[in-house]
């Protein structure tokens, strides 16, 4: 199942007014999926998250993205089954793993 809701486009503003809560998100370029993640650690939110990629801090890939979208939580397991599920999601539809893909999910 998709992340429902709005897609923002990936600017200042849209990250700066992202949920201050644990949750997974997807980044888009030119409307393709380019990364899927989740932020789950102690002190890490959906916006501190999105800000580390707007700044560049986790790639030049990602810093570049041109919309995302969100899903928060107040769990942090929740939002790691749930991305495990957006990933297998994706691999499943596209027949290839996003970029975010890990081999040694399964095994977590």
């Amino acid at each position: 199942m998709p992340i429902s809701g709005p897609t923002y486009d990936f600017n200042w503003s849209s990250v700066n007014n992202a949920p201050d809560k644990h949750g997974v998100y997807i980044l888009y370029q030119a409307g393709k999926v380019i990364y899927i993640g989740r932020a789950t650690d102690p002190g890490v939110t959906l916006r501190s998250r999105l800000q580390a990629h707007k700044r560049g801090d986790l790639g030049k890939s990602t810093k570049e993205a041109a919309a995302f979208q969100s899903e928060a939580t107040d769990n942090p397991d929740t939002a790691a089954a749930r991305e495990r599920q957006l990933l297998w999601d994706y691999q499943y539809l596209n027949g290839r793993p996003a970029w975010d893909y890990d081999p040694f999910l399964k095994f977590r």
